[in-house]
């Protein structure tokens, strides 16, 4: 009989353990999965573009623009997830991503990459996404999701319409 008290309690107690406590709401449209750094001098900005390409292999293509505002020479560095896709159904980007690329399981390239943008001078850093059926059609504000110098960061890509 005490061992069955004594078995009880032991369960008991591993049972209040595994149990999950109630905390903080998840913002759904937290940044879960962040970007690999991409490294820039304090003088750079980014631009962002997108657009749905609908040929033999539809995709969204989206442009990232590096703009150098400086008086020197600013080197780049970037690689692995550098840059995520997330699609909005509203035009503040607000709220829960219809998709949300940082969430899904992404292969990325582990290669490094090396830009030198020149003073007063921009460089286009193109990527292809496809989102296949997980975005229902529709019309979506896109954002690009980079981190430069460790900083999560969205940019606005304008609207894309998916068939």
């Amino acid at each position: 009989m005490r061992r069955a008290v004594v078995a009880m309690l032991m369960c008991t107690a591993f049972a209040a353990l595994a149990c999950d406590t109630p905390g903080e709401p998840e913002d759904p449209g937290a940044i879960t999965n962040p970007p690999t750094p991409v490294t820039v001098s304090a003088s750079t900005r980014f631009e962002a573009n997108a657009a749905f390409i609908n040929d033999a292999s539809p995709r969204i293509h989206a442009v990232v623009t590096i703009v150098n505002l400086s008086a020197a020479a600013d080197t780049v560095n970037f690689g692995g997830c550098w840059l995520y896709l997330r699609l909005f159904d509203n035009a503040d980007r607000t709220g829960a991503p219809v998709y949300d690329q940082s969430k899904q399981n992404v292969a990325c390239t582990l290669v490094a990459r090396t830009l030198v943008v020149a003073p007063h001078d921009s460089t286009d850093v193109p990527q292809d996404f496809t989102t296949g059926a997980l975005v229902p059609s529709g019309h979506y504000f896109a954002a690009l999701l980079i981190a430069p110098s460790g900083v999560a960061t969205s940019l606005n890509a304008g609207e894309v319409t998916l068939p």
